[in-house]
């Protein structure tokens, strides 16, 4: 049962006005994009609010404004922060209230970057002029229908006949009203009999919104309510009972969405934390199910979360000492961690490193990753503010993930287990983490970096960066464009030409390591480079580069028409039609029983066929061409002469070919005619072009002996020859 912290606690708020000033936390919400906001306020000498927004990574990336409040104005404590579908934010405050209000509550649609001038609205059916009285503790959640909605405090006459009621009222992302504020509770009013909501949006689309009743409905003091509407704001089930204990007071209430459509309560119930789970209709799952571990101490303010795999995270205030898993100090904030069935799934551990004075009233948001941010207020002092807003990521993660990104840029973190992380649009940035991953930044130029195990990167962009460390695992490369693989990097795959815009024909090249290249039904240049490698063409007409005795050349039969070209001496393999050797080593080039073209390299070679019918060219250099078994050809189509003269073994006339390519035999045009071979010591006449003296084969340019004849083949003493046995043409490999 483990939950972990994630990296180191940071600070989170600065005040931009004075740098002097205490910072309260106040909101946390996650981002698709992987990264989070967080916002805390002031209060001296007015109230301020601010908001700070973070990558995936945890760095800082916008914010705090610089100016009181939100890109400008003034707000008071008791917001609530959320992403819209759009990915713009929108925020929810207290503010001061117009003339003979005591506050109003405002709502602001923010830029992702905290930038440009926010649309700002004031919910409630009235003017804000004319809006009277108390409008408080205001919370808001984005739909993923689009769309949002605020809940408050109001205890205008508007409402009711007196005391406080909760309100809620839905808006589109433009901010603009989708219908008239509503009265959420079916209960009659009375003084305070409503009060301090909290509103979470379902897996659905839908909202569930929670409040404290003070009415004793429940028939003893303070309890818990709940009621479920739907994305417009219609109800959909009739006011719930939350706590199933009813004795005392139960206060401080959150909610938080589950991932199978349901919600969790947390609320405070003397000195103690209670959960409880409902499904999407507001039928409860579980019984009041205690948080704490220790019962030791108080505790105070919880807050919930949901989690990627159902359940969901709790945090809380405890003023325990270390017997009763406090930090020592006055206050400690604490987590813990259970499944939607309410059950724990991770001891309680403390989230603050800094534990001088006392830390309180923690906030928390589970990112796109899984992973979950908590911050607090910390009144430890350090930075002689008195109070500072601090943070710190956590990892609650039991298995791996599945992670879908946006169109922009996204950076997500994988967990300790096999991740799926895919960041489709924009330039992303993943991090798989321990366990075998897969990372497919999708389109744009994106970095990936498994981590430990073995891990597979899906590359479509020739600006997308692998980067792997030596010893962390056996990792592959499925590639769409031609790659070649980066240090630590082992093995490479292309990608078949259905997901592939282009033709098909893409190019894959190893690294130092002993790498596995595969490629796909097109035509691939498969590369290990250094060490020893096994590459696999598939389909296609294929070329292997082959440098090491260790490599390995797989292909299977009716797989197109393959070369290896071989720096060293290589034999070819099953299914394998072409050898070209290559550089200027005195190497060796051996056929298989198919019907092969073996080409020698710049030095002497030694070529030998085997049982096909095989094509044999020697190039630059001395070779010896061994045909063997089947109707072979002798190829010659380099300079001639004594330094380039190639030696013909068992050559039998009637089934093996030499051929003579036209360019360098110019004096003999197509096939060679009975005038144009003779045997002796030289050319007679102005046709005898092809002279055999013995073992050795003379080309004559002119045919006359005028020229110098020019050696470029030996035979075997007793191999018989004539005319019919050689061809002139173009050579092609």
């Amino acid at each position: 049962m483990a939950l972990a912290l994630y990296g180191t606690e940071f600070l989170v708020s600065t005040d931009p006005i004075t740098g002097t000033r205490p910072e309260f936390a106040d909101a946390a919400a996650s981002l698709a994009n992987g990264g989070f906001v967080l916002t805390y306020h002031n209060n001296y000498p007015s109230y301020s609010y601010f908001a700070r927004v973070y990558d995936g990574f945890g760095d800082s990336i916008a914010g705090p404004t610089g100016t009181e409040g939100i890109n400008g104005f003034s707000a008071y404590l008791d917001g609530g922060i959320a992403e819209l579908s759009n990915a713009r934010l929108v925020e929810a405050f207290s503010k001061a209230g117009e003339p003979g209000d005591t506050a109003d509550v405002g709502v602001a649609i923010l830029l992702p970057d905290l930038t440009g001038t926010p649309a700002v609205v004031t919910p409630g059916p009235e003017a804000p002029t004319t809006q009277t009285g108390l409008q408080d503790h205001p919370g808001v959640a984005a739909s993923q229908l689009g769309g949002y909605m605020v809940v408050w405090g109001d205890d205008a006459v508007s409402y009711g006949p007196s005391g406080e009621n909760v309100i809620a009222q839905v808006f589109d992302n433009d901010g603009v009203a989708v219908a008239p504020a509503f009265v959420v509770s079916e209960a009659a009013f009375s003084a305070d009999d409503q009060h301090t909501p909290d509103v979470a949006s379902l897996a659905g689309g839908g909202y569930v919104v929670t409040w404290q009743d003070d009415s004793g409905i429940d028939g003893d003091g303070s309890g818990i309510r709940a009621r479920v509407f739907s994305s417009s704001g219609t109800a959909v089930t009739g006011e719930k009972a939350v706590n199933q204990d009813a004795t005392g007071n139960q206060t401080e209430q959150e909610v938080a969405a589950l991932a199978d459509g349901g919600f969790v309560v947390v609320w405070e119930d003397g000195g103690q934390i209670e959960a409880r789970v409902f499904n999407e209709s507001g039928i409860a799952v579980t019984g009041d199910v205690p948080v704490a571990q220790y019962a030791g101490g108080s505790k105070y303010l919880p807050e919930v979360t949901g989690l990627l795999d159902g359940g969901f995270l709790v945090t809380w205030t405890t003023n325990g000492g270390p017997a009763d898993g406090g930090d020592g100090e006055s206050l400690t904030v604490k987590a813990r961690t259970f499944s939607a069935s309410g059950i724990a799934t991770s001891d309680e551990i403390i989230v603050n490193t800094v534990t001088a004075g006392g830390q309180c009233h923690s906030m928390a948001a589970t990112l796109a990753d899984g992973r979950v941010v908590i911050s607090w207020t910390d009144e430890s002092n350090i930075l002689g503010t008195n109070h500072e807003t601090r943070a710190q990521l956590l990892d609650p993660r039991l298995a791996g993930v599945t992670v879908t990104g946006t169109a922009g840029a996204d950076k997500y973190v994988g967990s300790a287990f096999a991740d799926v992380l895919k960041g489709e649009g924009g330039d992303d940035a993943l991090r798989g983490g321990a366990g075998d991953d897969t990372l497919d930044g999708g389109s744009g130029a994106d970095s990936m970096e498994g981590g430990t195990g073995n891990d597979t990167y899906v590359v479509d962009n020739a600006g997308d960066t692998v980067i792997e460390q030596a010893g962390e695992g056996t990792d592959t490369v499925k590639a769409s464009i031609a790659y070649t693989l980066g240090a630590n990097v082992e093995n490479l795959t292309l990608m078949e030409p259905a997901a592939i815009a282009a033709s098909g024909n893409v190019d894959a090249t190893g690294n130092s390591l002993a790498n596995t290249l595969t490629g796909n039904s097109g035509n691939n240049i498969l590369d290990g480079k250094a060490g020893a490698d096994t590459m696999r063409g598939k389909a296609g007409n294929d070329t292997y580069m082959v440098d090491n005795a260790g490599d390995t050349v797989i292909e299977q039969a009716g797989e197109g028409t393959d070369t290896v070209k071989a720096s060293i001496s290589y034999g070819l393999g099953d299914n394998l039609e072409k050898l070209v050797l290559t550089g200027t080593a005195s190497i060796n080039g051996t056929g298989n029983a198919l019907a092969n073209t073996l080409v020698g390299d710049a030095a002497d070679n030694r070529l030998e066929g085997r049982r096909g019918d095989d094509i044999l060219a020697g190039g630059p250099g001395k070779d010896k061409l061994l045909g063997k078994g089947g109707k072979d050809v002798f190829v010659f189509a380099d300079g001639l002469g004594k330094a380039n003269a190639d030696k013909i073994k068992g050559f039998k006339q009637g089934k093996d070919t030499i051929f003579l390519d036209e360019k360098v035999f110019s004096a003999v045009g197509g096939k060679l005619g009975h005038k144009e071979y003779v045997e002796g010591k030289k050319a007679h006449d102005a046709n005898d072009h092809i002279i055999r003296d013995g073992k050795k084969l003379y080309y004559d340019p002119d045919g006359k002996g005028g020229a110098k004849q020019l050696l470029f083949a030996r035979v075997d003493k007793k191999a018989d020859l004539d005319h019919h046995d050689f061809d002139v043409g173009d050579f092609v490999i």
